[in-house]
């Protein structure tokens, strides 16, 4: 870590040519220009094609530059799945950048244009009554509402960022602080593990350790013991697999979806960490056979067994829980994550676009930056496309090639356990429900 101050000091240097050499994070992936670069050199593929493109887009920006080079080192399963051959990167390559949807009769647009009336105008009751009743509920407390409208992931309440005590230069939107920074979760872009998160009125603070000092948290060590104790039958230990990408953690989160355009409620309930664990099987996609892993799951709650004060989060959006008829919640997830695959592929939408959980009853999707892309999507087309990638066992693993690009683990829970077949079956009976909802 850096001060912004230094920062500076180290992109001049290496704009003018005293440095030759630089390791960033993303803070120089978006719209900088050095100007001479030649080689970019990727430690593992960024989690979607357009922001290849963006580092990619660092060199070759002066014309007297007459070639550029590329290296890229795997860090994890999923990057080997794409590199393992140059078509299967081309593929990749092909989702290209995010598209542009812009929906008519957004009701999160028209939400806080009467929010803003309200509050700018004197608090005319009219205004309340017509916000209260486009939420579908006159028991909605506006002040929250109106502190939690957000645009471009951020609303009125930031979290600031320590690790080891010394602060990140970055900012965290409530959003992104309780879905991605409870207690105990892996940061893998700053090798840290969070240790506290503090929430006030106006936003609050999360603080992490190194993952070499990590150990000085109690409930960490504990974490961390119990890990290696884990994966000691492997030969393995923390520290050699965080630094190799072959564990990672999610916040666990309880959804309460709207049906509809309203208020969601998400609890953040525990945070797990994923361990990769090769095995013997393999699978054909294509003329490549590709090694199989899967993924063990370690409940941090298990194991420390109290987090610190957690907090849920409310605010408007467009989003609906369906009911699932398959009764297996692995299942669910996994056709869950095909249909945001779907959305990635066909519609050129983000990933992060649309939040999604499920048990084995449900399914819940909702929109993390509402636009009312649910409502207006043509969804024959995803099912179109899927149909057309189930007439052979190849064309189906070519299929959850891009549930792998979302999320790894769905692709090998449905590569292991063999639910390939039932997660396309809970796929069509979920987008059909959805139009239905819609």
């Amino acid at each position: 870590m850096i001060s912004r101050d230094d920062r500076n000091k180290i992109e001049e240097g290496f704009k003018s040519g005293n440095l030759n050499c630089l390791v960033s994070p993303k803070t120089l992936e978006l719209g900088v220009d050095i100007g001479s670069v030649e080689r970019i050199v990727h430690i593992g593929l960024p989690l979607d094609p357009s922001d290849y493109m963006q580092r990619e887009g660092r060199k070759g920006r002066r014309l007297d530059i007459k070639e550029t080079y590329t290296d890229i080192f795997p860090f994890n399963n999923r990057d080997l799945l794409i590199l393992h051959d140059i078509n299967s990167f081309r593929e990749w390559l092909s989702l290209g950048n995010f598209g542009f949807t812009i929906p008519d009769n957004n009701k999160y647009i028209e939400l806080f244009r009467l929010l803003y009336k309200y509050y700018r105008g004197g608090k005319d009751i009219k205004y309340e009554i017509q916000a209260k009743t486009l939420l579908n509920s006159l028991r909605v407390n506006l002040k929250t509402i109106w502190g939690n409208m957000q645009f471009y992931g951020y609303g009125s309440e930031r979290y600031r960022y320590y690790i080891n005590g010394k602060e990140v230069d970055m900012t965290i939107s409530k959003l992104t602080a309780i879905s991605k920074y409870l207690e105990y979760s892996l940061d893998l872009s700053y090798n840290s593990i969070i240790t506290r998160v503090v929430h006030e009125s106006y936003g609050g603070y999360i603080h992490g350790l190194s993952v070499d000092v990590a150990r000085k948290n109690l409930k960490v060590a504990d974490l961390i013991d119990y890990y290696n104790m884990f994966v000691r039958r492997y030969k393995r230990n923390f520290l050699e697999d965080f630094k190799q990408g072959k564990v990672f953690s999610e916040v666990c989160l309880d959804a309460y979806p709207p049906n509809g355009f309203g208020m969601i409620k998400l609890v953040p309930k525990d945070v797990i960490w994923y361990v990769e664990i090769p095995l013997k099987k393999a699978v054909s996609i294509g003329n490549t056979t590709i090694k199989v892993s899967k993924y063990e799951s370690i409940p941090a709650s298990q194991i420390v067994r109290s987090f610190g004060n957690r907090v849920t989060y409310r605010y408007p959006t467009y989003g609906y829980k369906i009911e699932s008829q398959q009764l297996h919640a692995q299942t669910n997830i996994i056709a869950a994550t095909l249909f945001v695959a779907m959305l990635r592929l066909i519609y050129k939408i983000r990933p992060d676009e649309i939040g999604y959980s499920a048990n084995k009853y449900e399914i819940n999707v909702w929109e993390s930056y509402p636009s009312g892309l649910i409502n207006h999507i043509d969804y024959s087309r995803l099912v179109d496309y899927v149909k057309s990638k189930e007439s052979n066992a190849n064309s189906k693993m070519e299929l959850f090639k891009h549930v792998a690009y979302v999320d790894i683990k769905s692709f090998y829970y449905a590569i292991y356990y063999g639910l390939v077949d039932q997660a396309i079956a809970t796929f069509y009976d979920f987008v059909d429900k959805l139009k239905k909802a819609i």
